[in-house]
């Protein structure tokens, strides 16, 4: 039911249940099983890139304040051109990939990350 799941989050019970071989009750009462002790915890859409080939990717490295971490990873989380956001290790705390159309607004996103109180990106080049 997973796999299936995985494919098409949508699929409708008749659907999984026929794929299962099984009777649609049956497949509801294991959805809702494994909703309820947390093997399933969402679903989720997937949204075709609608930029076009000049799409610039990137990866941002910030140093964050750990007392404002949940408030920077929340403001950061509703930036559309911020794909992914990685917790890391070592010298930075964070890093995020970034797909923009153009390096004006690359540099655009990278300011506005900068004044999310409590992250900081370098502002020169690694040493």
């Amino acid at each position: 039911m997973i796999e299936l799941l995985k494919v098409n989050a949508r699929l409708p019970l008749a659907s999984i249940a026929k794929a299962l071989g099984c009777a649609r009750s049956t497949a509801q009462l294991r959805l809702k099983a494994l909703e309820a002790t947390g093997v399933i915890t969402g679903y989720t859409v997937s949204v075709a890139s609608t930029r076009g080939s000049n799409v610039i990717r990137a990866m941002v490295l910030m140093s964050i304040d750990t007392q404002n971490e949940a408030d920077v990873i929340k403001a950061l989380s509703k930036r559309h051109e911020i794909t992914k956001l990685y917790t890391v290790s070592g010298r930075y705390d964070l890093c995020a990939l970034l797909l923009t159309e153009s390096t004006q607004e690359l540099d655009a996103v990278i300011d506005k990350i900068r004044m999310v109180k409590g992250c900081g990106i370098p502002s020169r080049p690694f040493s």
